[in-house]
């Protein structure tokens, strides 16, 4: 039986939940590294990280709508030879999509990873992103791109006047990864009070139970469906006028 369990959000920060959620992940007795999308210093880019420090999860952003590469071929390269103890990758849902296709070709094994994946609201070209970290600042972009993109199950960006999100994913119907071992839940509530993590595999559950976190109310999971629902309903339509 599937768990979800409820991550509560504090000072409506949900970025800052997930860190506290993936730092409790990388002290899991059977997970050795977390890899991430990660602020880098400097340039201020999000790029996939392989974490073993959970110091330096404090600049994990994996809602960031930043996309500069799928890290599906990186963690294809991490997991072909050996790997100690067992990798917890955060991926979008076309991410886990491309790495389980490249294990099939084994180009990369599921033996040793830990899949998470995240609702993917979408994501932003590179030009796009830098304008809007520009307008918001790297270390708020994520919490103003929920706010913005994810309620109501509307993800055309164009019609609210932000700045758009990749027509790619304007018109993907899998915002969620069925793959996954477990699922960091966005649809169906507000991200700056509660997040949902849930369970898809027997390896996802088990580490979920050592957590030891509350369950999510019923009328949330309810609402979770739902807002799936209305937001591939909302991307079939967008992919259909495309062809028209």
């Amino acid at each position: 039986m599937a768990t979800t369990a409820k991550i509560t959000v504090n000072d409506a920060n949900p970025v800052a939940a997930v860190r506290e959620l993936l730092q409790r992940l990388l002290a899991d007795e059977a997970v050795s590294a977390v890899m991430v999308p990660r602020h880098t210093a400097g340039s201020g880019a999000v790029m996939p990280t392989l974490v073993v420090d959970p110091e330096l999860l404090t600049d994990a952003d994996p809602f960031a709508p930043a996309f500069p590469l799928n890290a599906a071929t990186i963690l294809g390269r991490l997991t072909r030879g050996q790997t100690q103890g067992m990798v917890a990758a955060v991926l979008r849902p076309c991410e886990i999509r491309a790495f389980v296709e490249l294990a099939k070709l084994n180009q990369g094994s599921m033996d040793h990873v830990l899949l998470v994946g995240v609702d993917c609201p979408g994501a932003m070209n590179n030009t796009d992103y830098r304008l809007f970290s520009g307008t918001f600042g790297s270390r708020n972009v994520s919490k103003e791109f929920l706010k913005t993109y994810l309620p109501g199950g509307s993800y055309v960006a164009e019609a609210k006047g932000a700045v758009p999100l990749a027509r790619a994913c304007l018109a993907c119907e899998h915002p969620v990864a069925q793959a996954a071992d477990c699922m960091i839940g966005l649809f169906g509530a507000d991200p700056e009070k509660v997040i949902s993590l849930i369970s898809q595999t027997p390896k996802g559950q088990a580490v979920i139970s050592r957590m030891g976190l509350p369950g999510l109310e019923t009328d949330l999971e309810e609402s979770r469906t739902r807002a799936i629902e209305a937001a591939v309903a909302e991307r079939s339509r967008y992919r259909d006028a495309m062809f028209e």
